[in-house]
């Protein structure tokens, strides 16, 4: 039984920690760059082209389409403005 237990505990120190794995993982993948394909211009969304569309453009009548946030605000879903809030304490 003794020297079960030396086994496991020389195992479990030979390796790293999952979190000292993932901290080793998450620095080395902050170095490598995040590049766009050569093709992608420079520049704002006003540059931006589209290569393609599928379907037809969905119209609406009858009403205004709204986005997620307006619409889980009316809800009280949601409070960003809560949420924003910064808290320290002293």
């Amino acid at each position: 039984m003794r020297r079960s237990l030396t086994d496991i505990r020389f195992l479990l120190n030979a390796f790293p920690t999952t979190w000292q794995t993932e901290l080793s993982l998450q620095r080395e993948g902050q170095r490598v760059p995040n590049l766009t394909h050569p093709a992608v211009p420079i520049g704002g969304e006003d540059l931006a082209t589209v290569l393609s569309l599928v379907g037809e453009q969905r119209r609406f009548e009858g009403f205004e389409p709204r986005d997620h946030v307006t619409v889980a605000e009316s809800l009280d879903l949601v409070d960003f403005e809560a949420a924003a809030e910064v808290r320290t304490e002293n």
